[in-house]
Parts: C-alpha cells; structure tokens; sequence
C-alpha cells in the first residue's frame, strides 16, 4: 500500500480512468504446467508454476484492471492445445474493435530453432507440441506479428513467459514522456508490444518460495502494487512495465534470466494499465474524512515508505555496483534514483575503489623496499562439499592457507580479498567475483586468482581440442560443458586494467588455459635493475596443478593438495627466491620451482605447467617481502 497511495491521490485527483482510453478489453491467457496430461513422455517439459501464474494473472486483470471475465479465456495444461490456442486468437480476433485492448499472456515452454541459411525462429510449444516437429505442431512466434497484424484492437500487448521467448521484437523506440501531448498521442496511436521472459540461451527461473516465475512474479508485483509506475503518475504504460520487470528479475534471477520489451510494428502507441480503485471506495470516504493535518501525516508517511524503498534499490546498487553495471538494463535502475543518489551512487562508487586500494600503512616505506603495486586484489575458491561431484578432503584448507599467506605475509588488506568456500562458490557467484574485482583493479593494481577444487577436460568430437572447465559447487563433473565454466571464459571474465594478474589452479586436468610460456630469462639477465623492469611491464600468467592428462593429488598426511603445499612452502618460506635471493619471487620463478617440488612430491603423478595467456606482454607478478 505504500507506493499505492500517492498514486491513488494523483489518480482521483485527475480522474484517469481504463474507460477513458478503450472501450472493452480482451485477454487471452495460457499456462501449462503439466506436459504430460496428454503424453506421458512429455513429462521432461512439465512447469511448476505454469498454470497457477495464468489462473493468478488472469485473476488480476479481472479484479482490479477492468478485464471483464466474460471477455477473458483461461487455458491451462491440457485445455492448452495447438487448436485451442488458436481458435481462442481468431475468436478475440474477431470481437475487438478499433478502441479495445487485447493481452495474450503466455507461461510455457518454448524453444529457439536455427533457420538452415541464417537467422532463428522460436517456437511456443502447446500442451500437444512435439519437440521433434514443431513447425506442424507448435506456435512460431514469427505468428505473433501476424495476428497482431490482423487485429483491429488499437492495443495489443503480448507478455510471454516462455522458456527462450526474447526474440520475437524488432524494435522498442517509442515516445519519450517530454513529448507534447504524449497522453493524448499513447492512448489514440496504436500499438503492438510484447515483453519476453529472458533472450536466446536463458531460461525461465521458477523457486518454490515465490510459488511463481521470476517474471511472473513481477508481473504480479509491478501492476498489483503500482511499483510499476515508474513516475507515479497513476497509470502504468507497457514500456514501464517492461523496464521494471527487466530490472527485477535481472536481480531476482541472479542475472541468469534478461527480460526483453519491445514492439512488433512501427506503431507509437503504449498499451495502457489503470488500476480500478473501486475497491478503495471505502479508503477515499475515510481520507474525506479526516482533517488536512491527518492528511498530511498519511501522505508523508506513505512518501517516506516510497523513499525507503527507492533505497533498497540504491543500496542494492552500492553493494552489486560493478555486476549492475554490467548489465543490460542498468539505465532503468539508475532512473529510479534521485539526481542526489546518482551523484553519490558514483562519487561513492569510486570511493570504494580508493578505500579498497589502501593495501599499504606506509606506501612510502613500500616504494622504498620495492612496492611495485597501488593495490593487491585477490579471488580465493575452495571446494570440499561438492552437491553433484564427489567431496574433495583439503580444498577449503588450501584456499584458507593461501588467504592467510597473502595477508600475512604480501601485504593484501582482508577487505580485498573475495574468498568463497563450498555452498558459496556457485557458477553465479565465481563469475560475478570474478568479474567486480577485475573492474575494481586499476592500471597499477594486481591481481590473483586462486581455486582449489574439480576440473575436468572436454575433447572437441570434429576439431579434437581440449577445453578445460573448472567445475562449481553445484556443477557436475560429468556435465561439465553444461554446469561447469570454460577456462578460457575465466580470462573473458576478468579483462582488466589492472598491470599483473596470476591464476593459481590447484584442479584436476587444470592446465590448459594458456598459450605459451615465453618470457624474460631471467637466470641470463645479471642486471640488479631487472625486476623493476619486469614490474613495470603487464603480464597475464597462469600456473596449474598439472598437464591435462593429470589429477591432482591430495594425502591425509599433508592436509593439502601437493600443489598447494608447494605454494605454501615457496612463498611462506621464501624457497622459490632461488635465483638472486633479493627477496622477490616472480611467477615465473614460483611456477618453476613448483614444477620440480611438485614433481618430486607427487612421485612423478603430477608437473604443473607455467604458462602466459595468448598476447601476454613479458611482465612478472612478483611477490616482495613485506618490510
């Protein structure tokens, strides 16, 4: 009720009402949750939530959108079929006029089909669909146009939730609010709209502590609550609702699931929502009633509650900054802050940049001794209690001794450490770490990367390369092309300004995201000055447990893996300052003494590989004492 009220003030005051703008209004909604009621073999397809998000919208637009029941057809699982579908449009069809509305909304499966000479085509699949022929028994979307096409209703809005559904618009220009007249020109302009669940490749999220979709559930949320109403001014046109799902589910998904908005012709209309308030009849007589101080406090309590949560999602933004950032609808999130969060939101953002960079209580006594860095960032993975792989025995041990090393020892401050042990390192949340410390380094910054848990290796069937993935919590290590992240993508992910980055990867069939190991010799370079050299040159450099065709090892009387011991050992005890003892170790000088440690202690099982990525330039991380 919170953000209700301004809007129900602004809205009586004005008196825009549903029957201003249309005549009747139509919907068409559908939702399959049981594939399997006319064929027990589909039951792969089945949804959680498919027929009760369509019983539950089909609900709302009767109760307080001014739908009229007569004029809305439900069809849920087995009602659902290829001809009931479309009988149902051609009946709707028929009966709107020019001033109606008509919503279709969809929650089922769909799929996405490559055209032979370029180009896709996406499919809804009917309760009675057949994946392996879906042009003859399924819905291309490319018909969604077409109805609208053949539709004289002035607005038609499609909402599919609908597994890879984002591809059915072409464009989303429309009017902009600053347009002269822009009411007048939304309501009597036509419109053809549709917003999609997710782009190509994302599929629908469903959680049973929503008890719907995550797009449905916005859905619900931003037109029940008004929360669509992204300038309360008491109606809700699609293009808001389409920016506000977006950005909800974005969040609500864990930026697995991308809603897409846009129009199917070049028309400039918006299809329109006002909510009905005759059910508030009884609030209006109260707040008649009271006195104008009474007034006052109701309206500045309802307005506070409206700032309060405008900064959930400021505070949202602070703590997710660089994930937001990435996104695509980072725009429609920015836009519901005020001009003064936005100045902060920024000024903070590079703030904390500053803050995270403090590494040094004395940077001058650092330079001194050899501080070649501003700041020192670090990504620390460690995975003992795999859901779907086997449990490894010390990989949490391994990624809390390292973290301790880089404090103790190489001056990296705890609050620039990211570590994520077992429940905490997901595919989603490796990758967005990953990726908010890449853009948190700067140009005089390093960083290193460390994961001890499982790999695995794939051989390519026509090309026989190999492609390596590191394999998450809740990845499965024989499914890794489907639940576990390429190695190649791990660089993707951390492209950065930052001058030096070292992976360390204590993992089975680790070692094979690189090119080459060309680098300065240093054993041929007697010059006292070289380090400083090195040091200010960047460089990308990996170093893995062993050769892909090697499991790494880990022994209960070690209480490490063999590999990680050896890093233990080379840094904490400055065995791998081996060639000038000046109390540096570069990467180079780290990964070949580990290639001989490692070696020997494993009993010849195990050579890591020290490595460059592709177009590495011929820097050094380089580990210095700290004074």
């Amino acid at each position: 009720m919170y953000k209700i009220l301004p809007i129900l003030l602004f809205a009586y005051a004005f008196a825009i009402t549903t029957e201003d703008i249309y005549d009747n209004s139509y919907a068409l909604i559908i939702g399959i949750s049981e594939y399997d009621a006319l064929n027990p073999n589909q039951s792969y397809l089945n949804l959680n939530y498919g027929a009760s998000d369509a019983e539950a919208i089909q609900n709302l637009l009767i109760s307080q959108f001014n739908f009229p029941a007569k004029n809305t057809i439900l069809l849920i699982n087995e009602e659902a079929t290829k001809h009931n579908i479309v009988q149902s449009f051609s009946d709707i069809i028929k009966k709107a006029k020019r001033n109606d509305r008509v919503l279709i909304y969809f929650a089922m499966q769909g799929m996405t089909m490559d055209m032979p000479d370029g180009g896709e085509l996406g499919y809804l699949i009917p309760v009675d669909g057949e994946i392996d022929d879906l042009y003859m028994t399924s819905i291309a979307m490319s018909e969604l146009k077409n109805i609208a096409l053949m539709s004289k209703a002035k607005h038609i809005l499609y909402l599919a939730d609908a597994c890879y559904g984002g591809i059915a618009s072409f464009s989303s220009r429309g009017l902009t609010k600053s347009t002269p007249k822009y009411i007048e020109k939304i309501t009597k302009e036509k419109s053809r709209q549709i917003i999609t669940a997710g782009r190509r490749g994302e599929q629908v999220i469903e959680k049973s502590e929503w008890g719907h979709s995550a797009f449905s559930l916005n859905l619900i949320r931003g037109l029940m609550d008004g929360r669509a109403d992204l300038n309360d001014d008491g109606y809700i046109t699609a293009n808001e609702l389409g920016m506000y799902i977006k950005e909800k589910v974005v969040i609500d998904s864990e930026f697995h699931q991308t809603p897409q908005s846009g129009r199917l012709t070049s028309d400039i209309g918006e299809f329109i929502f006002i909510k009905n308030y005759n059910d508030e009849d009884n609030h209006f007589h109260t707040l008649e009633q009271m006195t104008a101080d009474k007034k006052l406090d109701l309206l500045k309590e309802s307005l506070v509650k409206v700032k309060e949560e405008k900064q959930k999602s400021y505070d949202f933004l602070i703590d997710n900054i660089d994930s937001v950032m990435q996104s695509s609808n980072y725009e429609s999130m920015l836009s519901e802050l005020s001009k003064e969060q936005l100045i902060t939101l920024f000024s903070l953002s590079n703030k904390q940049k500053k803050n995270l960079s403090t590494n040094s209580k004395d940077k001058k006594l650092l330079n001194e001794k050899g501080g070649f860095y501003d700041n020192s960032f670090a990504v620390i993975i460690g995975i003992n209690d795999y859901t779907n792989s086997k449990p490894l025995k010390y990989a949490v041990n391994d990624a809390i001794a390292i973290k301790k090393l880089l404090i103790n020892k190489f001056g990296f401050q705890n609050e620039n450490i990211k570590l994520l042990l077992d429940k905490e390192a997901t595919y989603y949340s490796i990758r967005h770490e990953l990726y908010s410390v890449s853009k948190l380094a700067e140009t005089n910054d390093r960083i290193l990367i460390y994961f001890s848990g499982h790999g695995q290796t794939v051989t390519a069937v026509e090309s026989d390369m190999q492609i390596g993935y590191l394999i998450p919590v809740n990845g499965d290590i024989n499914e890794p092309t489907l639940t576990g992240i390429p190695m190649d993508d791990i660089f993707r992910i951390c492209q950065s300004e930052s001058k030096h980055m070292l992976f360390l990867m204590d993992a089975c069939y680790s070692g094979l995201m690189a090119d080459n190991s060309k680098g300065v010799n240093i054993l041929e370079n007697n010059d006292v000055e070289y380090i400083h050299s090195l040091a200010n040159v960047s460089a990308r450099q990996i170093i893995t447990a062993g050769s892909a065709e090697q499991e790494v090892w880990e022994a209960d009387e070690l209480q490490h893996g063999v590999f990680t011991l050896n890093i233990l050992n080379a840094l904490n005890n400055w065995e791998a300052d081996n060639y000038y003892e000046d109390g540096y170790i570069t990467a180079t000088e780290l990964g070949e003494y580990l290639k001989i440690a490692v070696f020997d202690e494993s009993g010849g099982r195990q050579t890591p590989q020290a490595e460059r990525f592709k177009r590495s330039k011929l820097g050094e991380f380089i580990f210095s004492r700290n004074p």
